[in-house]
């Protein structure tokens, strides 16, 4: 039960670092602003002034000289009780603490605070900014990357937002074969001219590949969610004009239009390699559909038909890569999250429903002392994203910015391990009684009222004992957060709360609706007037 404190930045701050940079004006200032939600009365504000420089040389660059004037542009003064420090190749992010961050600081929901504590944590500026790759002030609603198995080297990305847009672009292209050029060593000069032309030539066309932005033509509603198949060639797309479309990522040719939905389709997922997909809508229903045949072949109810406005599968399942029929395969546990705030787990094989995630309040247990400013959520709200972790875990988010770990395993066990405590009915918290919340709860944080639009999970340092989260907010703060001591578990961690460890700048006070990874492990955001960021 935590609550997470979080920085905002000026989302201009990259412009004015290069505006100095470039000599364009002398000397300017940025704004910086901590919060924490159980410190209402205590936010920090800071001015950061930052002037030119002159860069250190090439043998110093990696020192702390070289560090700080990175970029040709240095920080002059912080004004307000923040330390602010430049990071170690990169000439834009900033390091942020407190300057009593190192105290024994409490994130706890239940416990006002009276002051921010917020521990050194990266504030990362975008490396590069696509610009409006969706028109229209609701931006872009959804966002998914995947590289080719068909064209190694090749990564592409799809974009959608409101009216049916639906864009495939390309992040990056196969390299260069160095080889192409061997028949030309030690040629003539008319061949060393050719030589260079057709270099010049190759390297256009692979300008121009990256530039092409492909429009997916059918859809007539908002786009609700896009995501690409494993093969990273096929895409599946859903919207509010109650369709899925199946589209050709190569030229944005819809192959299948899939209909039986009476409301929005809001979410959707490939199982396996494709040959089945399975969506969710807005009509309280999830239906499968097969591929190949191009034709519904099921349909399950959610719990009082709330509406499903996500879905993953468990990662437990083993596809097989030979061409077997599909009634063969091994078909996945899917969770599907609701608007009711209920996460419901369905086996897809019998196509019915094997477990239920019942909602929480925030903090749990008795109401704390309730002020204007500080209140509980009876409900934590309706979920918006959910990811599985691995084959047992699954981390979710809702409407009121709330988010919460489970463990599958303990559902219907009757108590609930929450931070470190083992709580039942008869269980009371500081002196109140508890409402322990569903069993399977292993934690839950919030960090303000902001929704969680997505979230994505980073496993790829799981093998060295980390793992983490990036989430997606309204408010246009996304976040990046280690959880992996949750995972431990009370009897080897004594971890409450995630560690946040990136906050992703650059945007107003508005919608990021997506977060994901590419292929090279960099972070990708899309959100607010169709903006797309890397970084």
């Amino acid at each position: 039960m935590s609550v997470l404190p979080y920085a905002t930045l000026q989302p201009t701050y990259s412009a004015v670092f290069d505006d100095i940079a470039s000599a364009l004006i002398a000397t300017d200032k940025v704004w910086l602003s901590l919060y924490a939600f159980n410190a209402p009365s205590s936010s920090i504000h800071a001015t950061v002034w930052l002037e030119p420089c002159k860069p250190a040389s090439a043998e110093h660059a990696n020192t702390e000289e070289g560090t700080e004037r990175a970029g040709g542009v240095r920080i002059a003064k912080v004004d307000g009780k923040v330390t602010v420090r430049r990071v170690k190749g990169s000439s834009t992010d900033l390091l942020v603490s407190t300057t009593s961050s190192e105290l024994n600081s409490s994130t706890s929901a239940r416990t006002a605070q009276s002051q921010v504590l917020y521990a050194p944590t990266l504030l990362r500026a975008p490396r590069k900014d696509f610009g409006s790759i969706i028109r229209g002030h609701e931006g872009a609603t959804a966002l998914d990357v995947a590289s080719s198995t068909a064209v190694p080297g090749l990564e592409r990305y799809v974009v959608g937002g409101a009216d049916g847009a639906l864009r495939i672009g390309v992040l990056d292209v196969p390299k260069e074969d160095e080889t192409i050029d061997e028949s030309l060593k030690g040629a003539d000069e008319q061949d060393e001219i050719e030589k260079l032309a057709q270099r010049r030539i190759r390297e256009r066309a692979r300008q121009l590949q990256r530039e092409q932005v492909i429009p997916c033509k059918g859809h007539v509603g908002d786009i609700r969610s896009a995501q690409f198949f494993p093969s990273g060639d096929v895409i599946l797309s859903t919207s509010s004009d109650h369709t899925a479309r199946i589209w050709d990522a190569k030229d944005g040719t819809c192959v299948r239009v899939l209909k039986g939905h009476s409301r929005a389709v809001l979410c959707a997922a490939p199982i396996g390699r494709g040959r089945q997909v399975v969506t969710g809508g807005g009509d309280g229903t999830l239906r499968i559909y097969d591929v190949g045949e191009d034709k519904q072949i099921g349909v399950i109810g959610s719990d009082r038909y709330s509406s499903v406005n996500a879905v993953g599968l468990r990662p437990e399942s083993v596809f097989p890569t030979s061409d077997q029929p599909a009634e063969s395969m091994d078909v996945p546990t899917l969770a599907a999250g609701l608007a009711s705030g209920r996460v419901q787990l369905f086996d897809l094989k019998s196509k019915s429903s094997i477990g239920l995630i019942d909602t929480h309040s925030f903090p749990l247990g008795s109401p704390p002392a309730a002020t204007d400013t500080w209140a509980q959520l009876s409900k934590g709200g309706g979920i918006t994203a959910l990811a599985w972790i691995d084959q047992h875990t699954l981390i979710a988010g809702t409407t009121e910015g709330v988010c919460s770990l489970h463990d599958v395993r303990k559902l219907g066990t009757g108590s609930t391990e929450i931070d470190g405590t083992t709580l039942d009915a008869s269980v009371s918290i500081e002196g109140l009684e508890a409402n322990a919340g569903p069993p399977c709860l292993i934690s839950t944080w919030r960090r303000n009222g902001a929704a969680i639009t997505d979230i994505q999970v980073n496993t790829s340092k799981a093998s060295l004992g980390q793992v983490d989260v990036l989430v997606a907010t309204s408010d246009g703060l996304p976040y990046r957060a280690d959880i992996s001591k949750l995972l431990l578990g009370a009897a080897e961690s004594k971890a409450t709360a995630p560690r946040v460890t990136v906050e992703y700048t650059g945007w107003e006070a508005e919608n990021v609706g997506t977060i994901r990874l590419d292929g090279k492990g960099r972070v990708l955001c899309a959100g607010a007037e169709g903006m797309l960021k890397r970084y």
